[in-house]
């Protein structure tokens, strides 16, 4: 132990850990021209950060607290811009989430019923619980749908400055929250619409604010997040696990603890098949699999992902080693050491924890910018790079956020729309490609058939292959006499084309919809 305090009190050292650490996370870079340019800010970030740490006499510089008033004004502008383009600008969840949101909507004062096989009954239900709340006070469904969510996003942001601040301190949670409103991966999650992940996120660092605080208040926090959403309570549930055993307060921890796992499992009454929801695939990975089309396309692998982070990676690597020299194994660092082992050795649908990686980088990069921060506004030149950083940072999200099309022409969804009309109550509507799914499940107002998904799906990957590269109509008539008749047919502009004419059976009913009877 004495050898590893040795270890992490010596800044040359910890310097070499830190170089070590940098030229790793350039491996994988598809771009081997931007190689040099990182590695020579990443050294430049290092060598100012120990420069500033090694001085007798630190420079202070306290941000205004008004400060904090920019990034949410830029959280706020890129999460409204997409909407200008369509009224359903958002990703594949978009349709799913409304679709559970009005569920639950119309069967208040109750919850939904439905077959315990249903789509609805596979999922936690503690996000709709909420937005039963929001109905009840009179909100509309696409202020809960997309208002709300915006919402969210914001309290996001504000919850990671009022953890940093709350560990550390106002400068680092300032910066962590400037370093959020610029990221790429965050504003990548709001537009695949991940609704519960947003919503799990903003609980679980809310949750550790209170840990640290040694609030009760933590039980119905944390209880609620695990019968929200189980990925983000698995993170929560591992760090909190951890702490526990390497620091002391054992006995609020435990009592914590039981508690939390109370609620969470209250919460799960109506619906125990969803506990382990999270070990099956998800929608996005579904569509992937499960469609001869455009295909969803996922969120980003990890090393795209670290190419997304350059500007702060170096900050966030500086952070680590702050915590491990500082020798603070609390909450927030066995948070990044579990979170990252299942992203880097892929464990358990690794993709979906990139979300909640980012956050944590973004709050590592926040503690070890504040140290340097002061050491660069000492000089005009110094203040300067601050400004370029940030505005090519504010550039590159823009020009993002600005060339971000919806992934439903507004055509397409008014035609989704109209199914509702054409089709009576009880009868079905047929997504032809996996890309369409989410968007006639909450758009159609209609009994959903779709490959691979939701509870009226007969066929399985071969009976779906067999009706997407047969010519003959007839084969495909077969197929769909499994179901009750008759079936509207939707063949959008993305997907596979799929021609009914040569069939009497088929009707047009317009540009996409065809009728089978």
């Amino acid at each position: 132990m004495t050898k590893f305090k040795e270890i992490i009190s010596n800044k040359k050292i910890l310097f070499l850990i830190y170089s070590v650490l940098i030229v790793l996370s350039c491996f994988g870079f598809e771009s081997r021209a931007y190689i040099p340019f990182y590695l020579a800010f990443a050294f430049y970030i290092g060598l100012m950060y120990y420069q500033s740490v090694s001085e007798s006499e630190r420079i202070e510089c306290k941000l205004k607290k008004w400060w904090v008033v920019v990034p949410l004004l830029i959280i706020l502008v890129t999460r409204i811009f997409p909407f200008f383009y369509s009224e359903a600008p958002l990703g594949y969840d978009t349709g799913i989430y409304k679709k559970n949101i009005e569920d639950f909507r119309n069967a208040l004062p109750n919850l939904p019923q439905a077959s315990k096989g249903a789509w609805l009954f596979q999922e936690p239900w503690g996000l709709y619980l909420s937005t039963n709340l929001l109905s009840l006070i009179g909100l509309s469904e696409n202020q809960i749908l997309y208002g709300y969510y915006i919402f969210l996003n914001l309290l996001l942001g504000l919850s990671i400055y009022a953890l940093v601040k709350k560990f550390f301190n106002t400068n680092s949670a300032i910066l962590a929250l400037f370093i959020f409103s610029l990221s790429l991966a965050q504003f990548q999650t709001y537009w695949m619409m991940y609704y519960k992940n947003i919503a799990g996120l903003f609980l679980m660092l809310m949750a550790f604010y209170l840990l640290k605080q040694k609030s009760w208040l933590v039980i119905p926090v944390a209880g609620f997040l695990g019968g929200l959403h189980q990925p983000t309570f698995l993170i929560f549930g591992l760090a909190m696990f951890f702490h526990f055993i390497f620091n002391k307060d054992k006995k609020y921890h435990l009592v914590s603890g039981i508690g939390i796992l109370i609620v969470a499992f209250s919460l799960y009454a109506h619906n125990p098949q969803a506990i382990f929801q999270f070990l099956s695939p998800d929608l996005q990975e579904l569509v992937k699999i499960f469609g001869p089309g455009a295909g969803a396309g996922t969120f980003f692998d990890f090393n795209f992902y670290r190419q997304t982070i350059t500007f702060y990676l170096p900050f966030a690597i500086l952070g680590l080693i702050y915590l491990i020299k500082m020798r603070q194994f609390n909450y927030l660092f066995f948070y990044f050491i579990f979170n990252f082992a299942i992203v880097y050795f892929g464990l358990i649908f690794h993709n979906r924890f990139i979300i909640h990686l980012d956050i944590i980088v973004i709050i590592l990069a926040g503690i070890s910018a504040s140290y340097i921060l002061a050491k660069f506004l000492q000089s005009l030149a110094g203040k300067a790079g601050v400004l370029i950083l940030l505005m090519g940072a504010i550039y590159i999200l823009g020009t993002v956020v600005v060339h971000k099309k919806p992934l439903i022409s507004n055509e397409e969804l008014a035609e989704i729309k109209s199914l509702s009309f054409i089709a009576k109550e009880d009868e079905y509507v047929m997504a032809t490609d996996s890309y369409y799914s989410p968007w006639l499940y909450g758009y159609s107002g209609r009994k959903t058939i779709a490959p691979g998904l939701f509870e009226h799906n007969k066929w399985n990957r071969e009976k779906w292959n067999i009706f997407w590269f047969t010519d003959n109509n007839e084969i495909r008539c077969i197929l769909l006499d499994e179901y009750q008749k008759p079936i509207y047919i939707f063949v959008g502009d993305k997907q596979k084309k799929l021609d009914f004419s040569n069939n009497p059976r088929f009707e047009k009913i317009s540009k996409r919809i065809w009728k089978y009877e």
